[in-house]
This record gives C-alpha cells, structure tokens and sequence, in this order.
C-alpha cells in the first residue's frame, strides 16, 4: 500500500462552500502540490456511462459506487491515482464518509484538516460564484447542505470531528492564505518533511 509513498497528503473536509477548492488551488499554485480531488473519481465514472455530469448526479453515482464497491471506493480510487503520480506533497478533495478517513489515515503522514467557516458566509460566497447549479435561495441552499451532510453514504459531519486540524476561513482571501502558510509551518516545526 505504501509504494512511492508521497511525503505528505492534506485531506480537505468542509461543510458546502466553506473555501475547500480555494484552499486546494492555494496549495498547487504556491506549495506545488498535486490535487486529487474525489469528485474527479466520480466524474470519470460518469463519463464512462455517457451521463451529464451535474451536482445532483456526482451525488447519486457517489452514492451508487459507495453501496456497490464499499464505503471507502472513493478513497481507494483516489490513493492509486496518487500512487500512479509519483508525487511528494498530495491534497486531497472531499472525503464525506467515515471509512474514507479511516481508509486514508492508515496512510504515513496524512492529515485531514477541516475549513471552518460560517454558515451566511458560505451562502454569500455561494451567491458570488454564481454557479448555474448552486441553489438560488437560502432555503434552497439549506437543504443542499442538509444533502451533503446526510445522503447517499454521506456522513460529513462525522468526518469533520475526524480532523487532525482546522483553518478558519470567515475572512479575506489574504487572511486564508495566511492561515494555510501558519498550518504548514506547525507541520514543519513538528517534524513533517514538508518544503515550501
């Protein structure tokens, strides 16, 4: 399991919109490392049965895969894509079952780190995305939260009390980027083999 083992995975966990994709984006750009992000798994699946790729049908196959392959299929697919890299420094997107954790946490240096963030403040920036498929309304946007938290094999609730550490993003884009580099050099000063 642990062959071209990189030195370092950072798992993402988060409630709908709290900056995850921005978090990630901010590793590969400054820190160089490789995103693997679990919906790509499921979107390959997708494309492979020739259906329309949306929220609601990453959702439904997520869930399909999790019921015929097992709980943790999408942690196992995404760590031999990571192995198939050959890559040192890995992030990982979005684990929403607690056997996906599991899964990943027997791997040497790996840590799931959770993106706290208010609940108006992720349905502000939802609105400022603009997304053709993001919920429209507040009420809307409760209930996809609710779906992701609770459906379909999903337990994220679960997974965010599973992380190792967390990174407050209720501020600037500034400040997030700031709370990134300060949880790379607490890694590093407990002994991590993480390079900027």
């Amino acid at each position: 399991m642990i062959k071209n083992q990189p030195k370092i995975i950072l798992g993402l966990v988060g409630k709908f919109c709290s900056g995850k994709g921005s978090v990630a984006e901010y590793l590969v750009k400054r820190y160089g490392f490789i995103s693997a992000s679990f919906s790509d798994r499921i979107r390959e699946e997708i494309s492979k049965s020739g259906q329309e790729i949306t929220r609601d049908s990453l959702q439904k196959f997520a869930g399909h895969m999790r019921q015929e392959f097992g709980p943790a299929v999408l942690a196992i697919k995404t760590w031999e894509y990571i192995q198939k890299k050959r890559t040192k420094k890995v992030v990982v997107e979005t684990p929403r079952s607690v056997e996906e954790v599991e899964y990943l946490k027997k791997i040497p240096n790996f840590f799931l780190i959770n993106i706290e963030s208010d609940q108006k403040i992720r349905f502000k920036r939802m609105k400022t995305r603009n997304r053709e498929s993001d919920p429209q309304t507040w009420e809307e946007f409760l209930l996809a939260q609710k779906r992701d938290l609770h459906k379909d094999g999903r337990s994220m609730e679960e997974c965010i009390a599973m992380a190792d550490l967390k990174i407050e993003n209720n501020g600037t884009e500034k400040e997030l980027y700031q709370e990134i580099d300060d949880l790379l050099k607490k890694l590093r000063t407990q002994g991590v083999p993480l390079r900027a």
